[in-house]
């Protein structure tokens, strides 16, 4: 679980995931581009989806009304979460009551959280990066602990949506992947007894190109840009055919 692999190569998006039919979703941070893609295409999947979006209330409510063409159910939570832990914890109480409960939760973070960056100390940075994971955290556990007590297992899934960049941009982004990374191999080893996968996906950056030499079974690839190449992954994982990726990070090209 110490090894990040990168997906790059071909095309691996499958038209439909009929295991993922009436499936409890819940994806948290939806604000646009990646993240607008991966909820419509677990929509497609008429999957029972729990949208959290970060999008002001209105345009939130539109989007949801076109997924609600698709979805076999959804419910809306609109509005940027405080990463206070008692605002996290409350926003995990209303998505598992939303349908008794949740089987795949995706948590998209960074997004529009990255267009304030700290210029001063590392300290910010550190502080600002404990902020995008802490709703991620907190959600996380909340599923894993309702799925441990109802023993129905769960997909876990936290994807950062944001580029590298430059400068402060990257920092932030360097540091998020690192802690990133390392909640995710704690998540799936203190899990995986339990049925609940964990899953950290990332977008890839220079050196992390195709590799040749790398192990076939440990490369997963694809040939679309980020958001279809993420959606596809994510439906993968969440439909249980990449089990093998629990506790790796993976890097999608950007």
């Amino acid at each position: 679980m110490s090894h990040s692999h990168t997906i790059a190569g071909s095309h691996v998006e499958s038209p439909t995931h009929p295991e993922l039919e009436g499936c409890r979703v819940f994806l948290t941070g939806v604000g646009n581009g990646p993240g607008e893609h991966v909820a419509s295409s677990f929509a497609r999947q008429r999957t029972r989806l729990v949208l959290h979006s970060t999008q002001n209330p209105s345009v939130a409510a539109q989007f949801a009304d076109t997924l609600k063409l698709q979805a076999s159910s959804l419910r809306l939570f609109a509005g940027q979460v405080s990463p206070d832990q008692a605002a996290c914890e409350r926003l995990a109480r209303a998505a598992l009551g939303a349908f008794g409960g949740l089987d795949i939760v995706v948590n998209l973070i960074g997004g529009a959280q990255f267009s304030n960056l700290p210029q001063n100390s590392s300290r910010e940075l550190e502080d600002a990066v404990a902020d995008d994971l802490r709703p991620a955290m907190v959600l996380s556990r909340a599923v894993a602990d309702h799925a441990r007590n109802s023993g129905q297992g769960a997909a876990i899934m936290h994807v950062c949506v944001t580029q590298a960049g430059q400068g402060a941009q990257f920092a932030r982004y360097a540091m998020l992947k690192t802690a990133l990374e390392a909640m995710t191999q704690d998540q799936a080893r203190r899990w995986f007894s339990h049925d609940i996968c964990v899953y950290a996906f990332v977008p890839g950056i220079g050196d992390e190109a195709f590799d040749e030499t790398s192990e076939a079974g440990n490369v997963v690839q694809a040939r679309s840009n980020f958001s279809s190449a993420l959606s596809a992954i994510l439906l993968n994982a969440a439909g249980g055919r990449s089990r093998w990726l629990n506790g790796v990070t993976v890097a999608i090209p950007a």
